[in-house]
C-alpha cells in the first residue's frame, strides 16, 4: 500500500481524534488533511491523492481539476458527486451504503407511531396546559404498511413492524426476496398506494425517483393515510403534498428530508398541518456515525488494496 494524503471535505460526524484514531489502524502509513473550511473543493482538496467528501458537491469540473485516485463518500447517497465524469477520468467512487439501516428503520417506526398517537401534538397540550383535548390516536396493529423500495433499509422496517401486525406492502424494482422472508408481500406501486395506511419510503434519489410521490400517487393514496419520508427530499413533489395536506385529502406526514437542505424559512412544509419535520437525522445516531467513519476509512484501504468494495462508480 503506497503513502498519499486524504483530503477531508466535511466532518465525519465523529470527533477528528476519533477518525484520526481510526486512520493510525487502518491506514497507518497516509495522512490525513482536514479541509473543512471556507473555499471551493478544487482549491481545499488540490494534491491529495483520496479526497473524503460527505454530502458536499463534487461535480465534473471539480473532478477534472483534482484527478484524485479515489472520492470516498460518507455518505449512502451518491447523486452529488458526478460518476459519469469519475468515470471518464479513471476516478473509483466509494460509499458507505449499510452504515444506518438500523438507526433509519428506527426512527422511521417511530415516526409512524408518533404520527399515528399525534406524539407532537400531545406535547403541546400538555405544554398549553389543555391536557388531552383533542388528542385521540389510531392503532398501528392490523394495518396496511406500504414500504416504497424494499432494498436493506425498506426490509429492515418490514421486519420491525411485522410484530405490531402489520400487512406489508412492498414495490421496488427487483422485488428482492429478503422483503418476503420480513413478512412482505411484493406489489406494483399503484396498487400499494391504494390498500396503505402508511406509505414509506425507501429509495434512493435516481432520474427515475424524482418526483416519484406526484400529485397522481398522492391522489392515489386512502384518504386519511399517512406519509413517511426518510429517503431523499425530491423524491416527493414537495408543493402536491402540501396541497393534500392542507385540503385534508391525507391524514399526516413525517419528514426527514427536504428539496432543499437546511430548509429555508419560507419552505411550505413548515406552514403545512398534521406533519413531523426533522433535519434530516435518520442516520445521526453514535452507532451509525461510528460505523460510518470506518466503514470510510476501510473502502480506501481497500481500494488501495485492489479491492472493489462499495464501489458506485462501476456501471451495473
Amino acid at each position: 500500500m503506497t503513502m498519499g494524503t486524504i483530503a477531508i471535505l466535511q466532518d465525519l460526524g465523529v470527533s477528528r481524534a476519533r477518525v484520526e484514531e481510526l486512520a493510525r489502524e487502518i491506514l497507518p502509513d497516509w495522512t490525513l488533511r482536514w479541509d473543512t473550511g471556507p473555499g471551493p473543493a478544487t482549491e481545499r482538496a488540490a494534491s491529495a491523492e483520496v479526497i473524503i467528501t460527505v454530502n458536499e458537491p463534487l461535480d465534473g469540473a471539480a473532478l477534472e481539476a483534482l484527478r484524485p485516485r479515489l472520492v470516498s463518500i460518507s455518505f449512502t447517497g451518491t447523486d452529488h458527486v458526478d460518476l459519469e465524469a469519475s468515470r471518464r477520468h479513471g476516478i473509483a467512487v466509494t460509499n458507505v451504503p449499510a452504515y444506518a439501516t438500523a438507526s433509519v428503520a428506527e426512527l422511521t417506526v417511530g415516526l409512524i407511531v408518533s404520527l399515528m398517537r399525534m406524539v407532537v401534538a400531545g406535547d403541546g397540550s400538555v405544554r398549553a396546559g389543555t391536557w388531552r383535548s383533542g388528542i385521540t390516536g389510531i392503532e398501528l396493529e392490523g394495518k396496511t404498511v406500504g414500504v416504497v423500495g424494499t432494498g436493506r433499509i425498506g426490509t429492515a422496517v418490514a421486519r420491525r413492524l411485522a410484530p405490531f401486525g402489520c400487512t406489508l406492502l412492498g414495490a421496488s424494482r427487483s422485488r428482492p426476496r429478503s422483503f418476503i422472508e420480513a413478512g412482505g408481500t411484493h406489489a406494483d406501486l399503484d396498487d400499494l398506494l391504494g390498500r396503505s395506511d402508511i406509505v414509506t419510503l425507501h429509495v434512493p434519489l435516481t432520474d427515475a425517483t424524482r418526483a416519484l410521490i406526484g400529485a397522481r400517487e398522492i391522489d392515489l393514496m386512502k384518504r386519511g393515510a399517512l406519509l413517511v419520508n426518510t429517503a431523499r427530499g425530491p423524491v416527493v413533489d414537495t408543493d402536491a403534498l402540501v396541497r393534500a395536506l392542507e385540503e385534508e385529502r391525507i391524514g399526516g406526514a413525517a419528514i426527514d428530508v427536504y428539496d432543499a437542505e437546511p430548509i429555508p424559512a419560507d419552505h411550505p412544509l413548515l406552514a403545512a398541518p398534521r406533519t413531523i419535520l426533522l433535519p434530516h437525522v435518520a442516520f445521526a445516531t453514535r452507532e451509525a456515525l461510528e460505523r460510518k467513519a470506518v466503514q470510510t476509512l476501510e473502502n480506501i484501504r481497500d481500494h488501495l488494496d485492489g479491492a472493489s468494495t462499495n464501489r458506485v462508480d462501476i456501471a451495473s
